[in-house]
C-alpha cells in the first residue's frame, strides 16, 4: 500500500475512515460495485464494503433496512463482526435475527419486509440497546486491518483487477451495443 493507505489507517474519525478505506478498495473511477464485483471479492474487501452498508442502513435507519436491503447480499456479516472482534455489532445482528420465527431471518424478501414491519417496534428497541455498534465495529475493522495489512493489500490487489477485468468487459459489450444501434 502508499501514502494514501497509511494516512486512511491513521484515520481517527471512523465515519471519514470508512469512508476514504471504501473509495481506496472500490476504485470509485471504475463505476459502482456490481453484484459480480461482489461475487469474487476477496473476504476482507467483501467485509469492507458490508460493513459501510451495515453502518448506513443502521446509522440512517434501523437495522431494518439491513435486513430488508443489504441481508441477501452477505448473510454470514454477523461472522465477520466475531472476526474483527466486533462484538457489539456481533449481538446487534444476533438480537435481530432471533426476533425471526426459530431465530432464522425469512428467506423470502417480501416476507421478511413485512415480518419487519409488523414487528417494528421490537426492532426499535434492539436498536436502540445497540447505539453506536456501527462505529465500534469500524474501528475493530481499522484494528483488524492494520494487523492483518498485508493480507489486506493482496485482497485490494485482487479485488481491483477484478474491477478492472469486469469494467473494460463491461465497456465492450456496451460498444458492441452502440454499434448495433
Amino acid at each position: 500500500m502508499d501514502n494514501k493507505s497509511d494516512e486512511i489507517l491513521a484515520q481517527i474519525e471512523p465515519i471519514e475512515f470508512i469512508n476514504d478505506l471504501l473509495d481506496y478498495i472500490t476504485d470509485p473511477n471504475l463505476g459502482g460495485v456490481t453484484p459480480k464485483d461482489l461475487k469474487e471479492a476477496p473476504p476482507l474487501v467483501k467485509g469492507v464494503i458490508f460493513v459501510r452498508a451495515f453502518d448506513l442502513d443502521t446509522s440512517n435507519v434501523s437495522v431494518v433496512a439491513w435486513l430488508t436491503e443489504n441481508y441477501d447480499h452477505y448473510p454470514t456479516l454477523a461472522n465477520f463482526f466475531d472476526k474483527i472482534g466486533a462484538k457489539s455489532a456481533s449481538r446487534y445482528l444476533r438480537s435481530a435475527y432471533a426476533l425471526f420465527p426459530n431465530g432464522r431471518v425469512i428467506r423470502d424478501q417480501d416476507k421478511r419486509y413485512t415480518f419487519c414491519n409488523e414487528h417494528e417496534e421490537q426492532f426499535v428497541k434492539i436498536d436502540r440497546k445497540f447505539k453506536g455498534a456501527s462505529e465500534e465495529a469500524i474501528l475493530k475493522l481499522r484494528n483488524y486491518v492494520v494487523s492483518k495489512r498485508k493480507t489486506f493489500e493482496a485482497q485490494v490487489e485482487k479485488f481491483w483487477q477484478v474491477r478492472k477485468r469486469h469494467f473494460a468487459r463491461w465497456n465492450r459489450d456496451l460498444e458492441k451495443l452502440r454499434r448495433r444501434s
